[in-house]
């Protein structure tokens, strides 16, 4: 941070405050260097304690870019170099810059840091800002700061941030408070090297919608205008700024539609990051048509029962957490590993169905996943390969394990997997995870045939049974005389074929099962 000095009438006279913004700029009030030009010896001490000639800058002519000097208004953007062709921003580098930004946020601290007239040494003050409005030349902002002699273009600084919002000009005098420009002023702002940043939003047809917010962070909280606004970013890489899409469920014609992605970019995470140097001047969000009538559940022992708990992964459910925005929900996209979360079996991501509070807002059809990309946004099942619960059909807990995955209007990529990607392809699709249970079977002559064996004990004292169920063979335990029984086998049929009459034997501990396969007889052994 630098003074301005300058002789005059044969002595010394002190302007004001002059600081280095992040692109190298040199800032300071407008009426503290109008007329710089017919003045000798017109230059910014950067060491006024020790008065060190290294640390003497000069204007770079015709470098001034400057307001009218009339509150609201009052400000001046320059470049200087040194004896030795050093720029500031060269000589002291990132640590002694301000970061900039816009902001019409009211009652927050704020810091006005700028040297004394008559001592050379630096003062901070601080206070509340109280208002910032439009005067007849531009934007005035006012704050309850003490601004003493000296402290002409000191930066007015967001305690919050560290970031400059405006710069000083007066006061507090006659009972008002103390005055200064605002960085929301436009010309100032370009001076400054604020890029203008458009951002809409728009339907899938293509359609503007007016309706439609979108949030720019500033401070502490997401700020919301209109679509087709125009937000400032510094160009900056250091600086970065955070906008949102529309997050409500919006009517467009017939169609009910959600934000779906960032026009041009396969990215669907709402919150957006936008560094200041990336050239980016447009941005817009896309949003898609959603569906309620999706019902994804488990099948009971194939008949058509439905119980228990499954998965899904749905990438635009907003129930991440950013501690860098205030804790606002957002989602996670397709970051790695899948978020899944566990609802009850039968449960539809509609409109209005809420998880924890958080709605799904519907689900998108034909969102194919892709071999090449992973990234490419689809949604996910995932069943638990093992669950126990108590089943209302027998009044009992008894024990499930999945089998596959099976479904209408959807598209399953790996059916055998506990875990799928999958694509709705109808606003009626149903998805569901075939779960076979223990001691359940959908057949009635499961246990009617007289003349095979069903059950056997091992010398162990282990209970062992076949019997038939879904057109295949199982084969269960149980260690604990009868009360659990466990689903052998992996959880998995004896054959994948249609199988039926199985039979039990045993030697000692060796069970021996047979089952008819078409017009052939297998045959299993095994000790257990």
């Amino acid at each position: 941070m630098g003074r301005i000095e300058y002789q005059a009438f044969g002595q010394l006279r002190y302007g004001g405050t002059v600081w280095i913004a992040s692109n190298g700029k040199l800032v300071t009030a407008a009426h503290v260097i109008s007329g710089y030009q017919s003045l000798s010896n017109f230059k910014i001490n950067f060491d006024p304690v020790n008065n060190n000639q290294d640390h003497f800058f000069y204007i770079e002519s015709g470098s001034i870019v400057e307001g009218n000097s009339q509150l609201g208004d009052d400000w001046g953007v320059f470049d200087a170099k040194n004896s030795s062709n050093e720029t500031p921003f060269q000589k002291y580098g990132n640590d002694d810059c301000f970061n900039i930004q816009q902001s019409s946020v009211l009652n927050k601290t704020v810091e006005i840091t700028g040297y004394l007239n008559n001592t050379g040494m630096l003062e901070t003050t601080t206070g509340t800002v109280s208002d910032i409005s439009s005067s007849s030349d531009g934007i005035v902002i006012e704050f309850t700061n003490l601004v003493k002699m000296g402290h002409s273009g000191a930066p007015i600084i967001l305690q919050t941030t560290g970031n400059v919002i405006g710069i000083a000009k007066q006061g507090p005098a006659g009972g008002e408070l103390a005055k200064g420009t605002s960085i929301v002023n436009q010309n100032f702002a370009d001076a400054l090297g604020l890029n203008t940043i458009n951002i809409n939003q728009y339907s899938s047809n293509n359609l503007y919608i007016p309706s439609s917010k979108i949030g720019h962070w500033e401070i502490d909280r997401f700020f919301e205008y209109d679509a087709d606004s125009e937000v400032k970013i510094y160009n900056d890489p250091n600086l970065t700024e955070t906008i949102k899409p529309h997050k409500d469920i919006v009517d467009v014609s017939s169609n009910k539609e959600k934000f779906k992605n960032w026009e041009a970019s396969s990215d669907i995470v709402i919150h957006r990051n936008i560094q200041g140097d990336q050239g980016i001047y447009n941005v817009a969000s896309k949003m898609g048509v959603v569906y309620s009538g999706i019902t994804i559940k488990n099948n009971i022992e194939g008949m058509n029962v439905s119980a228990g708990n499954i998965m899904f992964f749905d990438p635009w459910f907003e129930d991440r957490t950013d501690p860098d925005h205030g804790n606002n929900k957002y989602n996670y996209g397709m970051t790695e590993p899948l978020q899944f979360r566990t609802r009850e079996s039968g449960f539809s991501p509609s409109y209005s169905d809420p998880f924890n509070g958080i709605k799904y807002k519907g689900v998108f059809l034909n969102q194919y996943p892709s071999t090449n990309d992973p990234l490419t946004p689809c949604y996910s099942v995932k069943a638990f390969s093992e669950q126990s619960f108590l089943f209302d059909v027998t009044g009992k807990v008894q024990t499930f394990y999945f089998q596959n995955w099976s479904g209408s209007g959807v598209l399953i990529t790996d059916p055998g997997n506990i875990e799928s990607s999958i694509a709705f392809n109808s606003s009626s699709a149903q998805v569901s995870a075939l779960l076979k249970g223990t001691q359940l079977t959908n057949s009635s002559g499961a246990y009617s045939n007289n003349n095979q064996r069903k059950i056997v004990r091992t010398l162990n004292s282990h209970l062992h049974q076949v019997y038939e169920s879904m057109g295949k063979v199982w084969y269960e335990r149980s260690t604990d005389n009868g009360n659990t029984w466990q689903l052998m086998n992996g959880g998995a049929p004896l054959d994948n074929d249609n199988c039926s009459n199985p039979s039990i034997d045993y030697m000692y501990n060796t069970v021996a099962i047979v089952y008819s396969k078409g017009s052939l007889i297998n045959d299993i052994y095994n000790s257990f």
